[in-house]
């Protein structure tokens, strides 16, 4: 039975930058909203499939967001709280009106540069360098939506969403800058996905303070680069990179 979580309201909780959301009750770097959509998801939502990738119904979308903004309470036992591709969507419309992007327009090249590096341990590590110098609020939230992200695509045989599917859905809303346009987007889609491919891939070493032990240099490269032109003709499809209709969710991404 599904446990459901009451909590206060506060203030304005989209588009609004990180330090200046509700904190979350495990966490004070990190945004209750994303605390709550994520632990929906983990509760209810693990094993279904096309999590993330089916949008949610607009409206409904609008309303329950709304209605957060308001800093009305939280209660997700409430009706508005069941529809997982609600939920799945509101927590990527957070992440894409955030005003500073969780990799930070500061470091939004270096990270570009940093996928671009040819040996792959280093590579990994000088991302790992690039996640550790993040601001606090930037570097828990995305740690904590990372671990969420790994225990989604824990159950991929369930769920369908692997690692790469899930790097094409949040790929474009979490690597990007403040003042992105078509043309960055298109010439850094294959990092954008690969960097977030990565993250979840090594989640467990990025976030600590260990070394590459045997195990994670034998996945290091595992991550080919998406279909580019597969990935515009889902912008154009779509509207929105990452997103599918919910007759294309079971097909294959190639």
């Amino acid at each position: 039975m599904k446990k459901a979580k009451k909590t206060t309201g506060g203030p304005k909780a989209f588009g609004v930058r990180l330090e200046d959301c509700q904190p979350a009750v495990s966490h004070k770097f990190v945004p209750l909203i994303v605390e709550m959509c994520c632990g929906v998801v983990e509760e209810t939502g693990l094993e279904y499939t096309g999590i993330y990738r089916v949008p949610g119904n607009n409206a409904m979308v609008s309303n329950l967001q709304e209605h957060l903004d308001k800093g009305l309470d939280i209660n997700t036992a409430e009706e508005r709280w069941q529809d997982l591709n609600v939920i799945s969507s509101l927590l990527k419309s957070f992440f894409r009106k955030l005003p500073e992007p969780l990799f930070t327009d500061d470091k939004y090249n270096d990270f570009i540069d940093a996928n671009r590096i040819e040996d792959a341990e280093d590579r990994l590590k000088t991302m790992k360098k690039l996640l550790h110098a993040l601001p606090d609020y930037y570097y828990h939230t995305l740690k904590f939506l990372v671990g969420h992200l790994k225990k989604v695509a824990d159950n991929a045989d369930k769920n369908k969403m692997e690692p790469r599917n899930l790097a094409l859905v949040f790929g474009p809303t979490l690597v990007r800058t403040s003042e992105d346009n078509m043309t960055d987007m298109v010439i850094h889609m294959p990092d954008r996905y690969k960097i977030v491919e990565t993250l979840i891939l090594h989640h467990d070493w990025f976030f600590t303070d260990g070394e590459l032990d045997n195990e994670e240099k034998d996945k290091r490269n595992m991550q080919p680069v998406p279909n580019i032109d597969h990935l515009l003709s889902n912008i154009g499809r779509s509207g929105m990179p990452g997103e599918a209709s919910a007759e294309t969710v079971d097909q294959p991404l190639r």
